[in-house]
């Protein structure tokens, strides 16, 4: 399940209400663009929450292998035609 509003807003007040760092979402909770993490599972991403606002900004490695980008957009059902 992704991270709701209400969900990071928990994180920070459990982390003394400062601003904190969610990294390396899992995989299949993401876009297919983002580069996978060498344990197959999670991809290189972050959330940077702040207290009572919950996320603030976000970002992510984007995959840079052609080959490996049409392999999941693929497995998602999209038309790979349209990545060239």
């Amino acid at each position: 399940m992704d991270l709701q509003s209400e969900h990071e807003k928990y994180l920070c007040q459990y982390f003394g209400n400062l601003p904190l760092f969610v990294l390396n979402y899992p995989r299949d909770l993401k876009a297919f663009y983002m580069k996978n993490n060498p344990d197959g599972k999670t991809v290189a991403c972050f959330d940077l929450l702040f207290p009572e606002i919950g996320e603030l900004v976000g970002g992510s490695m984007r995959e840079d292998n052609y080959q490996v980008l049409i392999k999941k957009a693929r497995k998602i059902g999209l038309d790979s035609n349209n990545l060239a």
